[in-house]
């Protein structure tokens, strides 16, 4: 690999550059242009990071569809009351309220 500074790599709008210096937890791999980061660093940071919000989202979204589920079953066994009919999963708007 050759040997180039950041400053060097901005100007050349790259946007990876070596040094050869081992960085804070002594990797010797390329570097960010952009900050300067350590490409190791920040596939282990990653890493760490990428499983726990993923996990969240799935839990979050089978959540939601339980819930949304639940509430169209509820609404649905009351039709006969305005308020309910009024919810968009139901057809109408709170606006224009319309009965199935």
């Amino acid at each position: 690999m050759n040997i180039i500074t950041r400053q060097e790599a901005e100007n050349r709008a790259i946007q990876r550059y070596y040094t050869g210096k081992p960085c804070v937890n002594g990797h010797i791999s390329e570097r960010y242009t952009s900050d300067g980061a350590c490409i190791e660093c920040r596939r282990n940071t990653d890493k760490k990071r990428d499983y726990k919000p993923r996990k969240r989202r799935e839990e979050y979204g089978r959540h939601m569809q339980q819930r949304l589920e639940h509430e169209r079953k509820f609404a649905e066994t009351f039709t006969h009351f305005k308020a309910f009919a009024s919810l968009p999963f139901l057809g109408g708007t709170p606006w224009a309220p319309s009965l199935r």
